[in-house]
């Protein structure tokens, strides 16, 4: 810490001649007067413009002008700037789909141990991840028509709490028939939160933006399938019904969230914006 002070004093000293302002690196998004050119500065100033923090310490003495300094985070910047320029619906629904998915995740190992203990075939065992999906797949157009009618918000919201209560339902249930009509029921709300998302994404981000706001929403998706399992792994040493109970809150979470900050008294204009530049171009 003395080193990395003496270091910081030796950036701020006053020198005689002229004081050389040398641009910051991007993570800064400020100009760094700097007025040292010994052999230590140079070196430092070499390092973060390498972005190598990891010899000058997590918080790095950078003085602006004369007695004042600026605390450099090496993650935030950075995280910011995932988002920087997008509209605010792609970072709730990135949080939205990293719920999503780490509640499916839980419920993937408990599925298979959960239905044997109702003394079926792997065959039914399989039928009851296989109904999940195949209903997501037939109620697709389906649930794009609600989509058209209704809005994204509204039946991105409906879907995960329809998700929601039939999860719940699935891990009360008493039989193998019980627990494959609530898990098949699931999926047409899984298929109204898909198609909608991807609809309002499409909606409020720009052309030049699309492929990037998409990746990071997949990312979040991926990031919740690779965290959901590992916990659902060590739910099942309490019961093989507890999965679907916290997948169940999550989904009641995501869905909160979802009509709570895609709502357009809080978010502004921005859909109706892109829908009214749509309709001017038809127009011209």
């Amino acid at each position: 810490a003395a080193r990395q002070l003496r270091r910081g004093h030796d950036l701020a000293s006053a020198q005689s001649g002229e004081h050389r302002i040398a641009e910051a690196p991007a993570i800064l998004d400020t100009p760094v007067v700097s007025r040292d050119d010994s052999p230590r500065a140079r070196h430092d100033r070499a390092l973060v413009s390498a972005g190598d923090y990891s010899r000058l310490g997590a918080v790095f003495p950078f003085y602006i002008g004369i007695n004042a300094h600026l605390q450099i985070d090496t993650l935030g910047p950075a995280w910011r700037n995932l988002f920087r320029g997008l509209p605010i619906e792609v970072t709730v629904l990135t949080a939205i789909s990293f719920l999503v998915a780490v509640g499916f995740g839980l419920i993937i190992p408990a599925i298979p141990i959960f239905a044997r203990t109702f003394g079926v075939t792997n065959t039914m065992i399989g039928l009851i991840i296989s109904s999940f999906a195949i209903m997501r797949f037939v109620s697709g157009l389906f649930s794009g028509n609600l989509v058209d009618r209704f809005g994204e918000r509204k039946v991105l919201g409906f879907g995960l709490f329809m998700v929601s209560i039939f999860t719940l339902l699935a891990g009360s249930a008493q039989s193998y028939e019980q627990l494959l009509f609530f898990r098949t029921a699931g999926g047409l709300g899984s298929s109204m939160f898909s198609v909608s998302a991807g609809a309002l994404i499409l909606r409020v981000v720009d052309d030049s933006q699309r492929g990037r706001a998409q990746s990071i929403y997949n990312a979040g998706f991926i990031a919740g399938g690779v965290v959901g399992p590992a916990f659902g792994g060590a739910l099942l040493a309490i019961s093989p019904r507890a999965p679907f109970f916290i997948y169940s809150v999550l989904l009641i979470m995501a869905g909160s969230v979802s009509l709570f900050f895609l709502h357009e008294k809080r978010l502004g204009k921005s859909a109706a914006k892109v829908e009214s530049s749509e309709i001017s171009l038809t127009i011209k």
